[in-house]
Formats: C-alpha cells, structure tokens, sequence
C-alpha cells in the first residue's frame, strides 16, 4: 500500500508539474509583454518629457533671448539673472532700457518681434504677454517721438530690466559719439569660437552716433559650433539640427537688406529714396532702411558706398568665407531666391514623431514698396517627414544635398547667429573706434578705400568718383552729391535748368541757377500732397490773378515763399516737404524750396529756349505746340539718366497763388507747357523741389 501510494503520489506530483510549467511558461510569456510594454511606455514618457523641456526652453529665449546677450542663451536659466543687453541705459533710471528708433510702426514691429505676435502693429494701443515660464510684458503706445511706445517688464531672471521706452534719439543722450566708428557696413572679422573653429562674423549695424546706433550688430552663417546642434537620439540618418541661436529678426532684416544693398547698389539707393519713409505716428508707409536708419542720414552709406564694399567683397573673397560661395554664385541666388535664413531653433511634433519643424525667415523682392531692398519677410515654419532624409544643418550654403530633401526645393539657406560688438568682443567691450579685442580684421572698410584712419573726425558721405566736373554750370548739367557740376553722373542730386546773371533767380539774393530734383518731394512718382491743409482760406504768399496771368514770370520767390509757409501758424504740406527735401546742399546753395511760378518759366526758358509771351509758351519752330514731357526725357537720356520723374507726373504745385482759393499749377504735356488755376488749394497735386545756387 504505501509502494502502491508513493507511485500514485509521483504520477500526480509529475502531472501538477507539467500544469505548472505550462502555467509558468504562459505568465512568463505575458509579463515578457507587459515589461517590454512598460519599457516603451517609459521611453515615451521619457522623450516626451524631454521634448516639453526642450519647447519651454525654445520659448523662454525666443522672448528673453532678444532682451539679454546672445552667449547667455543656456538650457539651465531658470535659476540663473542675466544682464540686460536691448538698447540703453536711461539716464535717470537704470532699470530703464531707452531704444532708438524714429516711428510708431517701427515700437510696435520690434515689441511683435519680441512677444512673436505679427499681429501688433502702430495700431495696437496696448498688448500684454504673460506667460507662466517666463513671465510678463505690456506693451503701450505712445503718442510722440520722444516716447513712441512703453514696454513694461517682469521677468524673474533679469530683475534689472523693469521698462523699456521706445523712442527717437536725442542728441548727446548716453554718450552719443559723433565721431567715425571703427567699423562699417559688411565689415567682416574672424575669431576662434568655443570649438576652437575658425568662423567669420559680418558686420550688419555699424555703431552709429548719428543715429543713436551705440554698438555694432554682427552675424555669422558659418558651420553651427557643439552647443547650438541638437543630434537626435538615433543611428541612421542622423539629424544635425540648431538649437539655441536667438531670435534677432531686426538683424537678420538687416542682413538681407545689407546683401541686396551691396548685389545692387544703384537699385536699392533708388529703391531707398524713392519708399523710405521717416517719424510717422499712425498710418505707418514705407520702408525703414536698415531697421530704423533715418533718410536724412541716408547719405552716408549712399550708392557709391555700396559700391566700393562690392568691390571690396569680390577682392576679399568675403562671400566664400561667410557664405560657402562664390560672390557671383551669392548675386545670382539672392536676386532669384532672395535670402533664406533658419533661426530659432526645432521642434519635433511629438516624441515619436518623425516630423521635424524647421523656422524660416525669407526676404524677397517684389514690386510692393515694402519688399523693394528685401524689406519684406515671412517668417515660416517648414515641416517634413525626416525618417529616411539625412538632415545636417550645421553646415548650410553651398552643400545643399545635405538637407535640399527636407525643403523640397533649391534653394539657399543659411543658419543664423546674431551678436553685438560687445558680445563678439573677447572682453565685452566693444569702443566704437577701435578694433573688437579677440577677432582678427578679415576686411574693413576703412582700410580698403585708403580713407583716413583718423576717428576723431565725423562719418563722412562717400563720395562718387567723378571724371567729368565743369568749371561753369550750364543748363542741362547735373549736381552731384559732391556738390560740383558734371556732364553726367549716377543718380544726381538735381539738374541744373537755368543760369543767368547774379539775382536773376530770386529776388532779394545773388543766386543766379536754378536746379530741380529729379525725384517728387513726397518719394514717389504717384506721391501727391495738398498745397494746404484746412478750410481757413486766405491768401498766404504773392497772388497773381487769372486775368494777368502774362505777370506770371514776375514771381520770383521760391525761396521767400517757402519760407512763409512753413513757419508757425502755417500748415502748408507742400512747402513743408520741400523744405524738409534732402540731401541737403552746402556752401553756395539755398535750401531746397517749393517753386515759384515765374522760377518754372526761367526753367523752361533755360532748359528749352522756349519764349514767355501772352501768358503762355513757345519754342521757335514749334510754337506753342510741342513735346515737353519728351524734350525733358531726351536731355536726361543722353546723359544716361534713366530714373526720374517730372515727365511721368501731371500737375505741379507753385507756390504762388491765385486767390484765397486757388494756387497756379504748372504740367509738362505731349502737346506744350500749361499753367492752370483751376483746382481748390486741399487738392492733391506733386511737389517737385527746386535749389538755387
């Protein structure tokens, strides 16, 4: 009996055995599953972790990233204070930050920038951004130009930066330097970075006293140093993406603008005269040059400037060194493509997405005022499906292969970092006049044109190397802005029209020549302006009445006139515009002035040899009827001037009146010369400026 149970016994313990295995086998095999299960759970929850860590990083510097320096961006802020770097300390108050600018659109535009909202504009009273992970800024517009508009500031790491006001610079304010600065436009240095890599900085802003400009603004588009790369975790491809570069969009504009500018200098100085415009409250029109460069001071970095950093840049192999390109290869892109440049940074959709996110900013040519000089951009985010496309944006430029897959297209681009003089400086100051310690000179402007080295004397206006200066002025010749007489020249300051005896142009003076700007006062050839503004008519300068209109030719004060109606208690457009006209004229010429009826007659007189008779014109051979606007265009085409405007407009304003009422016009038609009176003083007409000498 016990044999018999001890066998029984073991053929039950075999059998529990087997159903035991077999238990086990099967647990094992589903808790396999859910520990396989549970490791892709915490490596999802761990990627997405990082990826929240990564976006609320991306978005504390897109916003704090403009207010501090570029080498403080770091992924470990959030115990850390930063010194603030935007604009000026505020004389009275250095919690207060002051940023030069010299409109409405321009405060708004830069506030937009910072908060990353387009939809602010010179029209926004007030805005407030609040965000939990980086704190608050209010926006308020202003109503003047000593304080276009207040930002005020919470922001827990940079406890020292409570306000910013922006507003037009004031002359002598912060130590404003009126002296030349060491540096200029597409100058280009060299420094190691923290890589121990060579890597070349463009100079985008030069320090400007003129402008209230008190640091220079550089950037490099050369290979991304370690810290600004983000590799993605996997083996094949490899992503070479940037992170952390800023979010500067005041320099990369400057950037495109600076590289049109130099590809063509003749097209963006027009462009400039002809669309910039300055110190607007509301309605903001027209293109800031440079970000905030004033038209007064357009000057100097004119045409010929441009086109001596041209040469320089081809002499200098600049475009290789900052672009991975030939010069002409450079020109012959951006005049297609225009400038595309990645900023910011990536992200990625979610923490196993595929999808990668790329920020763009492309700047463009086209035939609205606002995209002329590739003043306009979009700001882009481009997304693509990156599973099998080796992605490097380390390196941008010529080796397009590496990443034209991602954008579908074939076009240039470049990834941007932006500095200032202070930061790119080994010892974070940067004196205007002297050399940026740590960097070496690549090219400067100064020492390419042999211009003096001495910076104690102001910025000078370049000048264009003229080959054809007259002893004598003569009807049919050109002002330059060197202030000569010449046959010809690029983009004149005005042609001359008449010259006679001294005295014989405006009564009271010895100028004896007139000359009339090629371009209307108001920067367009559509640009019109009433004579006056309001309903309080009265008779303001010398009147001549429509039944003596012979007595027309007695009207000589331009000059005198001008000057009435634009002192206090005047309120007279198109004098004001005339006076206010640059460039201005030095030593020997009036200020520009609104013409006078009898200051037309001595132009057509000198221009045509045309005859002033019963109040009207003629030419002997063609009387009274003849081709005006194509006697005009004929003189300036054989001179090669091929911008310019009289002929393309129809009624101008003099400024001699007829009446309460009524003011003569003068227009230049296919069929003679016309003088009118017909038109109500609030009407809108051109104004084209003249200048004595």
């Amino acid at each position: 009996m016990i044999i018999f149970a001890t066998k029984r016994l073991t053929y039950m313990d075999n059998h529990f055995i087997k159903l035991l295995l077999m238990t086990t086998l099967v647990v094992g095999f589903h808790l396999s599953i859910i520990s396989c299960k549970d490791t892709d759970d915490d490596l999802k929850r761990e990627e997405q972790r990082q990826q929240e860590i990564r976006e609320k990083t991306s978005r504390y510097w897109d916003v704090v990233g403009q207010l501090v320096a570029a080498a403080d961006i770091t992924p470990d802020y959030e115990d850390k204070t930063f010194e603030p770097t935007i604009g000026l300390p505020d004389e009275t108050n250095p919690l207060t930050r002051i940023v030069a600018i010299n409109d409405m659109g321009t405060a708004a535009k830069r506030f937009a920038n910072i908060v990353g909202n387009d939809t602010i504009n010179e029209n926004t009273p007030s805005y407030t951004f609040t965000d939990p992970d980086i704190g608050t800024l209010t926006y308020t517009r202003g109503g003047t130009a000593d304080e276009w508009a207040t930002v005020d500031i919470h922001i827990k790491q940079i406890p020292k930066l409570q306000k910013i006001i922006f507003r037009a610079s004031r002359e002598g304010e912060n130590g404003s330097f009126r002296t030349r600065a060491y540096y200029r436009f597409g100058d280009m240095v060299s420094c190691l970075n923290a890589d121990g890599l060579k890597e070349y900085w463009i100079c985008v802003r030069p320090a400007f006293g003129l402008e209230g400009k008190e640091d220079s603004h550089w950037v490099c588009l050369n290979d991304l140093p370690d810290k600004n790369v983000y590799k993605y975790p996997n083996e094949i491809p490899s992503w070479f993406v940037p992170q952390l570069i800023g979010n500067d969009k005041v320099n990369m504009q400057n950037l495109a603008e600076m590289l049109w500018a130099i590809i063509n200098p003749d097209t963006w100085w027009m462009n400039a005269l002809k669309y910039h415009t300055d110190g607007r409250l509301w309605g903001y029109s027209g293109m800031p040059i440079f970000e905030n460069f004033t038209l007064k001071r357009l000057d100097y970095h004119n045409q010929y400037f441009w086109q001596n950093v041209l040469q320089a840049w081809k002499n200098h192999h600049v475009a290789e060194h900052a672009f991975n390109l030939s010069f002409d290869e450079l020109a012959a892109n951006i005049n297609e493509h225009g400038v595309n440049l990645l900023y910011k940074g990536h992200s990625w959709w979610s923490g196993l997405s595929w999808n990668c996110t790329l920020f763009e900013a492309s700047y463009t040519n086209g035939s609205d005022k606002e995209e002329q000089n590739l003043h306009k951009a979009s700001y882009n985010e481009r997304t693509n499906h990156i599973e099998n496309i080796y992605i490097d944006c380390r390196v941008m430029g010529k080796a397009i292969g590496n990443y034209c897959e991602f954008f579908n297209d074939q076009k240039l681009r470049w990834t941007v970092r932006h500095a200032t003089g202070r930061e790119l400086a080994s010892d974070r100051k940067a004196p205007v006049d002297k050399q940026l310690k740590g960097v070496v000179d690549e090219y400067r402007y100064y020492s390419h044109v042999n211009y003096c080295t001495n910076l104690d004397v102001a910025p000078e206006i370049t000048p264009q190397p003229y080959s054809d200066v007259l002893e004598e002025p003569q009807p049919g010749c050109f002002i330059g802005l060197d202030e000569k007489f010449h046959t010809k020249a690029n983009d004149p300051v005005a042609l001359v029209v008449y010259v006679g005896e001294k005295g014989s142009v405006e009564q009271g003076t010895n100028y004896r020549g007139l000359a009339i700007s090629l371009r209307n006062a108001s920067g367009s050839s559509s640009g019109t302006v009433q004579w006056m503004k309001g309903s309080d008519y009265h008779v303001c300068t010398e009147a001549i009445d429509p039944l003596f209109k012979a007595h027309l030719v007695n009207c000589l004060n331009g000059i005198q006139m001008t000057k009435k109606l634009t002192a206090d208690g005047h309120n007279h457009p198109a004098a004001e515009q005339c006076a206010n006209f640059t460039p201005k004229l030095g030593e020997g010429f009036s200020d520009w002035f609104l013409p006078s009826a009898g200051q037309w007659i001595l132009m057509v007189k000198g221009l045509f040899g045309a005859q002033w008779e019963y109040g009207q014109f003629t030419i002997p051979g063609y009387g009274t009827d003849f081709d005006a606007a194509k006697m005009l265009d004929d003189i300036l085409q054989k001179a090669d001037i091929y911008s310019h405007e009289i002929p393309d407009v129809n009624w101008m304003w003099t400024s001699t009146e007829s009446n309460d009422r009524k003011v003569w016009m003068i227009s230049f038609m296919n069929d003679g010369i016309s003088f009118d009176n017909y038109n109500d003083k609030t009407q809108h007409y051109v104004v084209i400026p003249m200048v004595a000498f």
